[in-house]
């Protein structure tokens, strides 16, 4: 077909004039005329214009045609692909060096600059893509990408939340651990002897076998002493069989952890003991209703590490909390025979502790007031302290096994003495 022929609009003719002299003249009467006075190729054109096209144009608003494309050429003008069809405008070179279109393109280029550095898709890559027509490797690697863009954005907020979890559990390990020792240090003394219990068959051969190689010396003391006498001893310590369990068929001890191990090793049974591993002189009052409960005929009293670990009293002060101590149980138990206990040694090594703020001379001087006490009570003040003792005054490491505590097989040494001092 004829490139001429290929479009009514492109020839530079009004379509609207065109209209109007088909309605002028319906049946082509004077198309010879006119043809007469036209170029031969209008003519044609004039004669191929479909009905469709020459409504549309009759509708559309009327548009002068510039004087040059006017004086173009048929070869020069631009044909359409459809028939009817208005061509493409070709693009004129000076509308990218307008201000405006110099700026878009600018931006549009910052905005790729910028969405490459990011790691962003590149705006072509998000195209529609049929899924008969789809790579999946193409698929994988936009999901890894939205997957990375998506680590991007809150990854710093995942770190920081790893690392404050991180932290807390560090601090509350650290806390718990510090407490624990703490509590450890503080409660040194309070804790039940670690020794396990006592076997009694095996204490037995034991003792058996020792009472045959070591003998064991007589007690001086005189029975008969009276009240407010100090009661002493020349034994010396040893593992034997606990054999004076009938002395204390009507006894009660009260006091701290050592006192906890009589009953703890299966010495006496636990209504003859009134025990409590943070007991002191002052917070034993609160226990006297239990001691006046057993109407016992003897009470031993043994405190005073804890008083003096607390190193918050003068020996003075906890000499007054003894005398206290002794007038309340004689006031509930007016009857019964009262025995304080001397304040047992700690060996060299505990007294070296940072923890521990007991000294033997701190332990001498209670022992000192408690005679003061019990003469001006009325009562008997036990010395066992001697049979305790190693050649610098300090326990002998070889009765305990954290420096304060009796191992299981020496109380029945420390029972069966007393039972000899206080018969």
């Amino acid at each position: 077909m004829d490139k001429r022929d290929n479009g009514f609009q492109s020839t530079g003719v009004s379509a609207q004039k065109a209209v109007q002299r088909v309605k002028a003249d319906p049946d082509n009467s004077g198309r010879s005329e006119r043809a007469a006075d036209r170029p031969d190729g209008e003519t044609r054109r004039l004669a191929r214009v479909a009905p469709q096209d020459m409504k549309r144009s009759a509708n559309a608003p009327s548009k002068k045609q510039p004087s040059s494309e006017q004086g173009r050429t048929q070869s020069q003008r631009p044909a359409s692909s459809v028939e009817g069809q208005k061509p493409r405008r070709r693009p004129n070179p000076d509308n990218a060096a307008r201000p405006e279109n110099r700026a878009k393109q600018e931006s549009r280029a910052k905005q790729e600059n910028r969405a490459k550095q990011d790691g962003r898709l590149k705006p072509e890559s998000r195209k529609y893509i049929p899924l008969e027509d789809a790579d999946g490797s193409r698929y994988s690697e936009i999901r890894i990408n939205k997957k990375m863009r998506t680590w991007n954005k809150y990854k710093n907020y995942v770190f920081g939340a790893v690392g404050i979890i991180i932290l807390v559990l560090i601090v509350t390990f650290s806390v718990r651990s510090c407490a624990r020792e703490q509590k450890e240090e503080e409660e040194l003394l309070y804790s039940k002897p670690s020794m396990g219990a006592l076997q009694v068959t095996e204490g037995a051969e034991q003792s058996q076998t020792q009472a045959a190689t070591q003998p064991v010396e007589a007690t001086t003391q005189a029975p008969t002493k009276p009240a407010g006498a100090v009661l002493t001893t020349t034994r010396t310590v040893a593992s034997e069989e606990f054999t004076s369990e009938a002395s204390f068929a009507n006894s009660i001890f009260i006091g701290d952890s050592i006192v906890s191990g009589i009953s703890y090793y299966k010495y006496l049974g636990n209504d003859r003991v009134v025990a409590d591993t943070n007991l002191t002189a002052s917070k034993a009052l609160d226990k006297v209703s239990q001691i006046a409960a057993g109407n016992p005929d003897k009470v031993y009293i043994m405190l005073g590490l804890n008083d003096l670990n607390y190193n918050s009293k003068t020996v003075d002060s906890i000499a007054q909390d003894f005398t206290n101590l002794v007038a309340q149980i004689k006031q509930t138990v007016p009857t019964a025979k009262i025995y304080l206990v001397s304040v047992t040694p700690i060996t060299k090594a505990c007294e070296s502790k940072s923890n521990i703020y007991i000294k033997m001379s701190n332990v001498e001087a209670l022992n000192t007031k408690l005679k003061e006490v019990s003469s001006s009570q009325g009562v008997y003040f036990a010395d066992i302290n001697s049979a305790l003792q190693d050649s610098s005054g300090y326990l002998n490491s070889s009765v305990t096994g954290n420096g304060y505590n009796l191992k299981s097989e020496y109380y029945g040494f420390l029972l069966n003495t007393l039972a000899e001092m206080t018969k």
